[in-house]
């Protein structure tokens, strides 16, 4: 028993000493802002209203419309602004509430319905 005392002791002294300052924190914190705002205004730029942007060509990729047997790409996306959706769930914490409510009402206009013929997949449902 006073074994594992002396374990959890430990190990809650290395994470004392372990954290990290205020201003490491705050550098995280605008490294990570800095990250997703240059994967949004990319996305944005190049690929929207496309599901996805394919990263070495810098273009949008939906579906394969001339082949619909490519389950390979249509079965991942929808013709519904895929990554755009998902970037809501964190775009209040990255750019506000004012550029979230803007964003929402693009969906609304650009998107409109969700009623359509496709196999979704959605590996990373939040």
């Amino acid at each position: 028993m006073t074994t594992w005392i002396i374990w959890i002791l430990a190990i809650g002294l290395i994470q004392l000493t372990s954290a990290i300052t205020k201003k490491e924190q705050a550098s995280l914190r605008d490294q990570t802002k800095a990250l997703w705002n240059h994967g949004y205004t990319n996305y944005m730029t190049f690929a929207y209203p496309e599901d996805e942007l394919k990263p070495l060509s810098c273009r949008g990729q939906g579906r394969d419309h001339g082949n619909p047997g490519n389950y390979g790409r249509n079965d991942v996306n929808g013709d519904y602004s895929l990554t755009y959706l998902d970037l809501l769930s964190t775009m209040p914490l990255m750019r506000g509430e004012a550029e979230f409510l803007k964003a929402v009402d693009r969906v609304l206009q650009d998107v409109v319905h969700f009623d359509r013929d496709v196999k979704v997949q959605v590996f990373e449902g939040e």
